[in-house]
């Protein structure tokens, strides 16, 4: 009985793992100042092709300071859409990945 109580917690501990959370910020710019700002209250989302269909996983608004979270993305390829620009994201094995800035104009 022990035993099969351990291995649960074995394959559920295993099935986390294998989970990544991926953080990243937008920032502005705009034509008078080449310092970037945080851009608040832009929409987020993660999406996966699977089966020819492109399949939204995650999405999210940034925060005042910029930044965004999304928890548990299984590694791979995916697309991260930041309005109306796409960047591609391998998402890798790790607890916790940083992604790059992305600046858009303000």
């Amino acid at each position: 009985m022990h035993r099969e109580i351990l291995m649960a917690f074995m394959l559920a501990g295993a099935a986390t793992a294998a989970a990544t959370d991926l953080r990243g910020r937008v920032d502005g710019r705009n034509n008078y100042s080449s310092t970037p700002f945080p851009v608040g209250g832009t929409a987020v989302s993660l999406s996966r092709e699977e089966a020819g269909q492109r399949r939204v996983v995650a999405s999210a608004y940034t925060a005042p300071n910029g930044m965004y979270y999304f928890s548990g993305v299984a590694p791979g390829r995916y697309t991260l859409q930041v309005e109306r620009r796409s960047f591609q994201v391998q998402v890798g094995n790790a607890p916790l990945q940083d992604l790059r800035p992305i600046v858009i104009a303000r």
